[in-house]
């Protein structure tokens, strides 16, 4: 029984598991924090298909409106995460999840089921 504790006295195996804390810890943080960046983003492209429908923003069509609330995101919801997630949410990044959450949303919309056939139409067209 005690043979095994004493493993834990070697300082290779306690900054493994120090090691392993910290990674499984941030890689939780990261997920959290991706997570309340989707939800804002479908906030925000719900709120933007609201406004665009009623004309609060004019004659602004999809990818118009796609680049008002990857700005707004930019500039609203990432100053709100860590500080060290921050240089990795660039706009690049942000427009990409934002596309990402569009095109599961027209997929579920257009049959009921997340089965891409979004995805697989669009490429198709191409």
């Amino acid at each position: 029984m005690t043979e095994w504790l004493s493993y834990l006295q070697e300082p290779l195996v306690l900054i493994s598991i120090a090691g392993a804390f910290v990674v499984l810890t941030l890689f939780l943080d990261l997920n959290h924090n991706t997570h309340r960046l989707r939800q804002a983003l479908l906030q925000l492209m719900l709120r933007a298909e609201k406004q665009a429908t009623s004309g609060a923003y004019g004659s602004v069509s999809g990818p118009e409106l796609m680049d008002l609330v990857v700005k707004k995101a930019v500039a609203s919801v990432v100053p709100l995460l860590p500080i060290y997630l921050r240089p990795f949410l660039t706009e690049k990044f942000v427009r990409h999840m934002a596309q990402l959450l569009y095109e599961k949303a027209y997929d579920y919309l257009d049959d009921g089921q997340l089965n891409h056939s979004f995805v697989l139409d669009k490429r198709d067209e191409a």
